[in-house]
Parts: C-alpha cells; sequence; structure tokens
C-alpha cells in the first residue's frame, strides 16, 4: 500500500498489490465516505434521434454502502451514494455508482482510523515495502532466477546443471549439486514461486522435502514452458502471482485472527459447548 498524503481526518491512499485491496476492506467500511475519479454515462438531450451515451470522467463523493474484493476482476468495488461531484453537469447528485479501485490507483478515504483500521493499514504499509517474490524456471539443464517486486521483474542470476544422463555414474551427484546450490541461493527468501516444463521441477520438490523443508514451505510449484526470460513472463501472463498472493492473504488473515485472539481477554471470549 502506498499512502499518498494523510491529515486528521483524510487519507489518500494507492494499492500496490492484490493484498492491499483486502486490506482495504478492513480500512474501508459502510457509511464512511471516499472520494476517486469515475466515469458516468452521459446522453445528450434534445436530438431527434437516438445516441449512444457518453462516457464522462468525473471527480465523485460517495458515502459508502457496499465494499467488495472483486477477486475475479481485482479490483475493489466501493458503492455508495453520490453525494458531490464534478463535472456538476454530469453527476446525479442522491443516485447511487460504484467507484472501483484498481492496483496503483488511488482514492481519497475521508476518516479518522480505529486502532484496528490503523493496525492494518500499518502492516499493509510494511508488506509493500519488503515484499518480493523470487521465481525460478527451470529445466534440466538450468535455473533461471528473477525477483518481482513492485518496481517490476529483475532477472539476477542463472546456475546451470551439469549432470548429463549419458554419464549415469555421475548423474545423481552432479544433479544432487545443482539442487544444492539453488537451495542455498534461495535461503532466506520470502516467497518462493518454482516452475518449469519438465521433471526437474519435481525434482527440485522431492529435494526440498527432504533436504529443505523450510524452504518447501513457503513455494508453489506451477507449469510454464521453457527455463528462459520468456518462461518467467508467461508465469506473470497466466496471474500466477495473483494466485500466490491471494494463498498468502489467506494465510495471512488466518494469523492477524490468531494474534487478535491472543489479546482478546479471556473474559470477551465467548465458548460454545454442545448441548
Amino acid at each position: 500500500m502506498k499512502l499518498i498524503h494523510r491529515n486528521d481526518e483524510k487519507l489518500k491512499l494507492s494499492p500496490q498489490f492484490l493484498e492491499d485491496l483486502w486490506y482495504l476492506t478492513k480500512i474501508v467500511s459502510v457509511n464512511d465516505v471516499v472520494e476517486g475519479y469515475s466515469f458516468r454515462s452521459f446522453k445528450t438531450e434534445g436530438l431527434n434521434r437516438p445516441v449512444a451515451p457518453e462516457k464522462k470522467k468525473v471527480k465523485l463523493e460517495i458515502k459508502v454502502e457496499n465494499v467488495e474484493f472483486a477477486e475475479s476482476v481485482n479490483k475493489l468495488r466501493l458503492t455508495g451514494i453520490i453525494l458531490s461531484g464534478s463535472p456538476e453537469e454530469y453527476v446525479s447528485f442522491g443516485e447511487h455508482h460504484t467507484l472501483d479501485v484498481e492496483l496503483n490507483d488511488s482514492f481519497v478515504l475521508k476518516k479518522r482510523l480505529s486502532s484496528l483500521e490503523e493496525s492494518y493499514l500499518q502492516e499493509a504499509l510494511k508488506k509493500t515495502a519488503r515484499t518480493k517474490i523470487t521465481m525460478v524456471v527451470m529445466d534440466e539443464h538450468q535455473a533461471l532466477l528473477a525477483k518481482v517486486d513492485i518496481k517490476g521483474v529483475k532477472f539476477v542470476g542463472e546456475i546451470e546443471n551439469r549432470a548429463n544422463k549419458r554419464d549415469p555414474k555421475g548423474f545423481d551427484s552432479l544433479q544432487g549439486a545443482f539442487f544444492q546450490e539453488l537451495a542455498k541461493t534461495l535461503e532466506g527468501e520470502e516467497i518462493l514461486v518454482i516452475a518449469g516444463p519438465g521433471f526437474a521441477r519435481e525434482n527440485f520438490k522431492k529435494f526440498l522435502g527432504q533436504k529443505k523443508p523450510d524452504l518447501l514451505e513457503k513455494a508453489y510449484f506451477e507449469h510454464c514452458s521453457n527455463a528462459e526470460q520468456s518462461g518467467v513472463y508467461e508465469l506473470l501472463k497466466n496471474k500466477v502471482l495473483e494466485k500466490v498472493m491471494k494463498n498468502q492473504r489467506i494465510a495471512m488473515e488466518f494469523a492477524l485472527w490468531q494474534r487478535r485472539l491472543s489479546t482478546t481477554p479471556w473474559k470477551n471470549w465467548r465458548f460454545w459447548t454442545s448441548s
């Protein structure tokens, strides 16, 4: 999340990752007032023949009635009553409208955050600062590494596999050395996406399960058609990162829920027992 501007009763926010859209569902609530840019259909009057309505860009202030994270289209949808807007000739005050907030869009939230909402905002700001995904595309010959963050994709290295199936005596030891070097390179990374076209990916997965279970826990395994740079872009095009971040969001929500339980006084807990 990017916090562009803030004073006591106004925040200008811009979601940078899919997780940020989920965080915003915890920060924006019913009856909040938001302000942002959208499009309204406008039909020219006084013509004798029917014309298709034009869409005009407008700045709207909306009192929120519904907050939805539309995961299928990667949008935050804020629906409510229009309070004000400009240009006024394109705005119908009192009507319902949905303000769609996409990644890298910005909007203004007019409210004082509660302590819980503030904790969600700070968590989102911290995650944006540190979130990096390491992607590995690999086959029987090599592994290509790339880092993906808010700035884009950066290719950071390539590891050669010297194992050759024509040399069965040395194959296992050389492939083990290849996997060991790759695993060592990935140590300390937060989120891993490991992909490839053949058996190398699955063999590396088995290696991690036996030798490096801590890395296996943070890895997602996918298919791509090659171990070149185009393989990384293929994964991005197929929205693999969206799936990864969705799973991260679910895990994060559970962790936050557990954290909140651990800090809730026992006297405020409710217990259900079967009769």
